[in-house]
């Protein structure tokens, strides 16, 4: 097998490796308006077993036509019933600890990482590579059982919105009616459209170490065994990210964005210096600082997702951020794979993912929050809760209802509250979001928040 990849060109090779892909990323949007109309449990049980028919019939395939479907579609498909509603119920279900509970969920990933693949290799050897997607087929029928213990909630925020929707389906046409149900208008969310295009770059580049890092380390001349024990290293680091990150980011210590943005630009860098390590402990130390940076990236970036476009839209925002990014994820490996079988190594490969990562890093600025001081503030609210506040000082938080008569959601969410004269002094108002008691009345609400004198020096 010259250069560990067995003859078969770079270009090419990706394509198994991610053939989950198109159903998982292109079915977001189809999952989370599911799960807004049906709830999260039922999603998630048909997601199980459309992962378990899509393993099951990929047992019988016979050519990679049959793979892409059945891996490709059914199996892609139910992973993106299961991912979107499960994220979104678990960001829901917290608030305070939120970042440190997705580090806890996602840490999942790295021990799959882990365990799974020599027992994967461990299956095939036993049973071939049919008889170990048959009992990876019956493995997922676990995600019904995952997806049954998953406890509905209804949160004030989702009232509000599916009051909204309900008042305008009554007089809405079809197409209009689906047009809500999807909830489209986050495609002219500011806050989201950058997000989305910073991850789109994020992940063009994210998978490039997962598809060719073992290929490279074989042309490095490393033993498969050697190989095996760096990719260990990476997803031990990752789990451990996960987990730390998430307490971290907790912490409010840090903003969450710029926090995020260290992650994201560490992960650009790392992957770029990839093709410069040449002995065994290099190897082992970058894949252990790439663990740690891509996985701490994940808990984070979805606590930041829901910031940006508030929880009660979560669910819908977390199936178009899937659909997106798909972009970024399917182009990514090919283009690797092709400049491989170009310049004959991993060299530009990895450089060129690490750059389109620090781009994709480098989109975030442009968000609003990236310059706030929310993480003072929000430090600040965690005083008065626990009464460290002085009681003569102003309220360190609370809401001031405006209403706007007859203006649009749109309208309301542009709305400024100018010269402070309805907030206490020193205040500042840090979400203004939408009610609609009635279909012909908004009422515009302004969360604020006292600047705290560290945010000002900030």
């Amino acid at each position: 097998m010259a250069g560990g990849d067995g003859g078969v060109p770079a270009s090419s090779r990706w394509r198994l490796g991610l053939a989950h892909c198109p159903g998982r990323f292109r079915s977001g949007p189809i999952a989370s308006t599911l799960s807004n109309q049906f709830g999260s449990r039922s999603v998630v049980i048909v997601g199980g077993i459309s992962a378990c028919i899509g393993f099951l019939c990929a047992s019988f395939a016979h050519c990679l036509l049959h793979l892409y479907l059945s891996l490709g579609l059914l199996t892609g498909f139910g992973w993106a019933m299961v991912f979107s509603p499960s994220i979104s119920t678990l960001s829901k279900y917290f608030d305070k600890r939120r970042s440190l509970a997705l580090g806890i969920a996602f840490s999942g990933v790295g021990m799959s990482s882990f365990a799974f693949s020599p027992l994967f290799q461990m299956l095939v050897e036993t049973y071939t590579w049919r008889g170990a997607l048959m009992i990876l087929a019956g493995l997922e029928l676990n995600l019904c059982v995952c997806g049954a213990l998953l406890r509905p909630i209804r949160l004030r925020e989702d009232d509000l919105f599916q009051t909204e929707n309900a008042a305008k389906h009554r007089s809405l046409t079809t197409l209009k009616k689906l047009h809500a149900l999807l909830d489209l208008d986050l495609l002219k969310h500011r806050g989201f459209m950058v997000f989305t295009l910073s991850f789109t770059f994020i992940n063009t580049g994210f998978f490039i170490p997962y598809v060719h890092l073992l290929a490279h380390l074989q042309m490095l001349g490393f033993s498969s065994l050697s190989g095996a024990f760096v990719i260990s290293a990476v997803a031990v680091a990752d789990i451990v990210a996960r987990l730390f990150s998430g307490w971290l980011a907790d912490l409010r210590r840090i903003p969450m964005v710029h926090l995020f943005f260290f992650l994201t630009f560490t992960t650009g860098i790392i992957i770029v210096i990839i093709p410069f390590g040449q002995t065994y402990t290099d190897m082992i130390v970058i894949g252990i600082v790439y663990g740690f940076a891509s996985g701490a990236m994940a808990p984070i970036g979805v606590s930041l997702l829901s910031k940006i476009v508030g929880i009660a839209r979560i669910t819908s925002a977390i199936g178009f951020l899937m659909l997106l990014e798909s972009v970024g994820s399917l182009l990514g490996p090919p283009i690797s794979g092709f400049l491989k079988d170009y310049t004959g190594d991993y060299t530009m490969s990895f450089i060129a993912s690490g750059l389109v990562i620090i781009l994709g890093c480098l989109v975030l600025p442009m968000l609003e929050i990236f310059f706030s001081c929310s993480t003072s503030m929000d430090v600040a609210m965690d005083k008065q809760h626990q009464g460290t506040e002085n009681e003569d000082e102003s309220p360190v938080s609370g809401e001031v209802k405006q209403p706007l008569g007859r203006l649009s959601a749109e309208r309301c969410d542009q709305h400024e509250v100018t010269n402070g004269a309805d907030l206490p002094p020193g205040v500042m108002s840090s979400q203004v979001i939408c009610e609609t008691p009635s279909p012909a009345t908004h009422v515009c609400v302004v969360r604020y928040e006292r600047v705290t004198q560290a945010c000002r020096a900030w």
